[in-house]
């Protein structure tokens, strides 16, 4: 008897079956007896054909459980119900091990970034389950495995390099690497011991001491202070030396009365507790509710906050909520309401501790603990992005910390590195990740990093920042991964011909100055226009970029488009810029080499055109308008042989605007005559356009008629066309963007186009163009 089975369940329903039909598909051979034992268990379990597909899907051996379920239904095992619920439950199982893969996946990809290990391309590949689970789940069980064995092996150099190099490396820079080496952060680890001496301390913290007793009443509390804490020890910390402290408890002593100048002299003390103001703001009253103005000067360690500086602050001063944002609550205890801040007696207890050594308190220490009891509660609104500075790492790391710091967060450094790190130091990705941090007392980042929507808030936030236009140009690059700047042209073409649209590249985006803006911004750290090097910072957002999907660059693009879609001054723009480019092109050919077959990712060209914009849309341009118009001639004259295009003029004239602008103007109308005329052409006979320029003195008006032997306009276009609104083409194909194009670029010269509704003398259309004349014959 032979030991192995060819095939064991020809024969049999694989849904009677499914543990077999798994164990068969992941080993081509296998003991006779291992086969029976599997074969038993599933006899012996007594499938139902629902029970049985269930147990497929469960398995991940998806492709047999659809056509276990395809069999089934044909044969009439199961009724439809069952049917329809087994092919729900398959497709829920499926999705749901698209999500945990994908998850495992991005788990694999922060430890890999962390680590600064690359991972295998099938790996960091979008996650799609096929036909079978395993095959997906496989390769990252694999990667898995040699990214920890990666892992370990990165570490344990670390850990030696470390410790040789520990008598050189600054004051406790060594315990710093081996935080990060312990946080799994072995980058960031590598990157500190190539420049030891470079590296920035954080600002130490700040100690507080919070007042304690937050349930006593008032009255109470001044007792104590006005007896110097008697029978109350723990009080004498909070009873300074300095004058403008007892100032404070003199102040808080008198609170309960409730008089105006005691609140007066409260409000006045606070003041000159936290800040060089040592005269009294005023107190006002309105609607019933009292207001004053605080001076909260900014602070040169902290962050600049929204509401800092040397502007008074508007504060509601008692109970009632007032119209201010911030309002000084004169009980101990008032959580306030969920707009306001509320600076508390208790805050303001709490700023009179003294230090360690029971040293008073400096004024700046004062403010710092004050922002933070505001901060707090405000938000991460409460501070302006500008104040963190990309242009001076050392202040960017500090300024990180103190916002934290005042949010209620103290980060380790190696913490704050990692955080710093991830975010590549950009400010709006930095917010991002805060404002997922303030809301949690147990935020983990290492956690956060491996979350699926994690490169999302990264993106979203720069996008927010930056602007669809740099943001395309962004993630393009660090998606598509361009060689030089053609390539980078090519694949944004290639994006704007999935939308459907024909513009040139820098119609959309102004490259030039969009790679330049990100070389400021520390994207592009190796460009320069003399550079081809596209080659982008290695930072965590780029990171991110690379990992999401294409959507994501496709999605800004589309938005481009759909603004150029909408206004009729950038399609005519585009028009022209593409008609310059083209001659631009034209006029190198036999010269230099033209570049690629679309004009549109010619760099050189592109950049040509770009640069001389100033010069061919100065809207004081003088032209001779029988010269241009001669000029248009002889180019349509050749476009078409079987069409003759004739010119009429004895009238010489001197118009001033964008001359670019009337020959677009000019071609697109002779253009559709010259098609119009082709389409009615008898074999072997020509069609005509004419073009006839005549001046009329008495009104300083150019005008040029444009006939041409066509089957005319219906009389409904003309009536459109009477109503201002372009119509779509007549032809097939076009949407009517010619005629809008020219209309747009004759007005801008400050002149008019009709299309007259008597037809021409050839029979066809007639256009009549009327421009304004500086001199004329």
């Amino acid at each position: 008897m032979s030991d192995h089975l060819p095939d064991p369940t020809v024969g049999l329903a694989s849904w009677r079956f499914p543990d077999l039909v798994t164990t068969l598909l992941d080993s081509n051979e296998l003991p006779t007896r291992t086969v029976a034992r599997v074969a038993a268990e599933d006899l012996a379990r007594g499938w139902s054909p629902e029970s049985a597909v269930r147990r497929l899907s469960d398995m991940g051996e998806y492709a047999v459980a659809v056509k276990a379920v395809t069999e089934l239904e044909d044969l009439a095992v199961m009724s439809a119900e069952q049917v329809e619920r087994c092919r729900e439950y398959l497709a829920d199982a499926r999705n749901k091990a698209d999500e945990e893969l994908t998850a495992k996946r991005h788990l694999l990809m922060a430890r890999a970034d962390r680590a600064g290990l690359e991972l295998p391309s099938e790996v960091t590949g979008r996650v799609q389950v096929g036909s079978r689970r395993v095959s997906v789940e496989a390769p990252l069980n694999e990667a898995a495995a040699a990214l920890a064995g990666a892992e370990r092996d990165k570490e344990q150099r670390l850990l030696a390099r470390i410790e040789r190099h520990r008598r050189e490396l600054p004051d406790g820079l060594a315990c710093y690497l081996l935080d990060l080496v312990a946080a799994g952060e072995y980058r960031l680890a590598e990157e500190a011991l190539k420049e030891p001496d470079d590296h920035i301390r954080i600002p130490v913290s700040v100690s507080e001491q919070p007042w304690p007793f937050r349930t006593v009443e008032l009255v109470r509390i001044c007792q104590w202070l006005s007896t110097s804490g008697a029978g109350q020890p723990l009080v004498r910390r909070y009873m300074p030396d300095d004058a403008a402290g007892q100032a404070m408890i003199a102040a808080i002593i008198d609170l309960p009365t409730g008089s105006r100048a005691a609140i007066a002299a409260y409000v006045a003390a606070l003041q000159r507790l936290v800040a060089d103001v040592d005269v009294a703001p005023p107190l006002e009253e309105e609607d019933g509710v009292l207001y004053t103005r605080l001076v909260l000067p900014d602070d040169p360690k902290l962050p600049q906050l929204a509401f800092t500086g040397r502007e008074p602050v508007r504060f509601a001063v008692g109970r009632e909520q007032g119209e201010a944002a911030f309002r000084l609550a004169l009980d101990v205890v008032d959580n306030g309401s969920s707009t306001q801040v509320v600076v508390d007696v208790a805050a303001v207890l709490g700023l009179l501790v003294g230090d360690d050594d029971g040293k008073p308190r400096s004024r700046e220490a004062r403010l710092i603990s004050l922002l933070r009891t505001i901060c707090t509660q405000r938000g991460v609104g409460a501070v302006l992005a500008g104040s963190l500075s990309t242009e001076h790492p050392q202040r960017l790391r500090a300024h990180a910390w103190w916002l934290l710091y005042l949010l209620g967060h103290t980060l380790k450094s190696a913490q704050l590195d990692a955080l710093l790190e991830v975010t590549g130091r950009h400010v709006p990705a930095l917010l991002a990740v805060i404002r997922r941090m303030v809301p949690s007392k147990e935020f983990d980042l290492t956690a956060e990093r491996e979350a699926a929507e994690f490169d999302k808030v990264l993106a979203d936030a720069v996008r927010a920042d930056l602007g669809d236009e740099l943001f395309a140009m962004l993630s393009a690059i660090a998606m598509y991964q361009p060689a030089d700047e053609q390539s980078l042209r090519e694949y944004l073409l290639t994006l704007l011909g999935e939308a459907s649209c024909e513009a040139a590249v820098d119609s959309m985006i102004n490259v030039e100055e969009t790679l330049a803006r990100l070389k400021e911004l520390r994207y592009l750290p190796h460009w320069s226009p003399d550079s081809v090097d596209l080659t982008p910072c290695g930072c965590g957002v780029v990171r991110a970029l690379r990992r999401l999907p294409e959507a994501v660059v496709q999605d800004p693009v589309s938005r481009l488009v759909e603004q150029y879609n909408r206004s009729v001054e950038k399609r005519s723009h585009d028009a022209l810029y593409r008609r310059v480019l083209e001659d631009t092109v034209h006029v190198w050919a036999g010269q230099h080499d033209p570049g690629p077959a679309d004009d549109r990712a010619n760099v050189s060209a592109n950049r040509k055109v770009r640069r001389s914009m100033a010069e061919w849309m100065d809207p004081n341009q003088r032209f001779d308008l029988r010269l241009e118009c001669e000029f248009v001639w002889r180019k349509m004259e050749a476009c078409d042989r079987a069409v003759d295009v004739l010119f009429h003029s004895a009238a010489e004239a001197t118009c001033v605007g964008r001359v670019m602008g009337l020959r677009l103007a000019l071609e697109n109308i002779i253009g559709n005559g010259v098609r119009a005329a082709r389409a009615t052409t008898r074999s072997g006979g020509s069609g005509t356009v004419t073009i006839t320029l005549s001046v009329d003195s008495a009104t300083r008006t150019a005008l040029i008629e444009i006939a041409d032997s066509g089957a005319g306009v219906p009389k409904h276009v003309y009536e459109v066309l009477e109503s201002n609104v372009i119509p779509d083409s007549t032809e097939h194909t076009g949407s009517g963007g010619g005629l809008e194009c020219a209309r747009f670029w004759i007005e801008s010269l400050g002149g008019t186009v009709r299309l007259m509704l008597e037809k021409s003398v050839l029979g066809g259309a007639r256009f009549l163009i009327s421009l304004p004349v500086v001199t004329g014959a």
